[in-house]
């Protein structure tokens, strides 16, 4: 009994770790997309395009 106890919380933080992660990834991807419309938009403007 005691080893199905920590192979159940072995298990159980396994499965939680990348459901964690993902709002940190969420949050990542967000900040690269609003750097990477700022350099689109920076670089437009430089050059007259829009």
């Amino acid at each position: 009994m005691h080893r199905f106890l920590i192979a159940l919380t072995a298990a159980s933080c396994l499965c939680a770790s990348p459901v964690m992660a993902i709002p940190a990834m969420d949050d990542l991807e967000l900040r690269l997309q609003g750097e990477a419309k700022g350099w689109l938009d920076a670089s437009c403007t430089y050059y007259g395009l829009g």
